[in-house]
């Protein structure tokens, strides 16, 4: 089997720890990976470039991990620099962190939607991880929110 990742860094590999190394089938065996991860990617930026990863075939299994970096990127902006410069980068190719939850939501649900349009029959939606925050942040307080919307968007899909 092969599976598809589309998301940010964590599904690319780069920073922090990536998932797609741990991913086994159930005979234990490493699957064939397509990966489509993006660092500094948003909702929003996934959204933007997954018709055209789609366009290139249906996946047998597609995962996607996305949102972190709508939460992260508004934080790195109020900070000094090189913070603000590299998330101007990122908003100019596109990977505008959403403003709330209802926007996440209203983003998310249109990519579900999406993948059902190109046929893609098998969709693995992962939450946003622990962003090395304490339980008390407001890192914590906005992860859960997404979280809960990722949860639903994908249970009404």
């Amino acid at each position: 089997m092969t599976l598809t990742l589309a998301g940010d860094s964590l599904s690319a590999g780069n920073l922090g720890v990536p998932f797609a190394r741990y991913l086994s089938l159930p005979d234990g065996s490493r699957p064939s990976i397509i990966n489509h991860g993006r660092d500094g990617d948003t909702l929003a930026g996934l959204a933007a470039r997954l018709d055209d990863l789609l366009q290139v075939g249906t996946p047998e299994l597609l995962i996607i991990e996305i949102g972190a970096n709508d939460i992260l990127l508004p934080e790195m902006n109020r900070r000094a620099d090189p913070w603000p410069d590299f998330v101007r980068e990122m908003e100019n190719r596109g990977s505008r962190p959403t403003e709330d939850f209802r926007e996440f939501r209203r983003g998310y649900e249109d990519l579900l939607s999406m993948t059902d349009m190109r046929g893609v029959e098998k969709v693995l939606t992962v939450t946003i991880p622990v962003l090395g925050e304490s339980p008390e942040s407001p890192f914590a307080e906005k992860r859960r929110e997404l979280n809960t919307v990722i949860r639903e968007a994908t249970e009404d899909s």
